[in-house]
């Protein structure tokens, strides 16, 4: 069994860090957590669309993968932040909003990726901001909280 993890590791490591391509009917059909690696289960709920899925995926496979995966998958995830993909800045910021070893919890970094999800008109994002501003988790402008609320309930 490690053997074969090592080897989903290796074609992982051959294909960069977009990790292996998921085809989006498995995506679908929510059999993501049929595949080997956290970086091809995230990939594949990325895929899906759900922040949901996402955020599912990453609570349950993160916390059991290597610190490498995890490297992967972050990686992974900040590529297509760069690429102006909201899920992928919704992901960083569960990650660090909620901790996942080795990462420890920074809500404040978990602010800005929800943040930048907010500035490309992501509800989740607003919400997600708007509930740390709210819970006084850091500090935030009078009102803040109120306005991410609003523009959330708007999207």
């Amino acid at each position: 069994m490690r053997t074969l993890r090592n080897l989903a590791l290796m074609a992982g490591l051959l294909v960069g860090v977009n990790g292996l391509a998921v085809p989006a009917a498995k995506a679908q059909s929510g059999r993501c957590d049929n595949l080997l690696s956290a970086q091809q289960k995230v990939k594949c709920a990325m895929a899906s669309g759900s922040f949901s899925d996402l955020e599912t995926m990453l609570m349950t496979s993160l916390p059991q993968a290597s610190a490498e995966e995890l490297r992967y998958v972050i990686d992974g995830l900040e590529y297509e932040r760069s690429q102006g993909n909201a899920l992928a800045m919704l992901g960083l910021g569960t990650i660090y909003e909620n901790g996942v070893k080795p990462v420890p919890q920074d809500v404040s970094k978990a602010a800005e990726y929800y943040l930048d999800a907010a500035a490309v008109g992501s509800a989740e994002g607003m919400m997600r901001v708007a509930m740390i501003y709210c819970d006084g988790l850091i500090p935030a402008p009078d009102l803040e909280c109120f306005y991410f609320l609003r523009n959330a309930a708007e999207f």
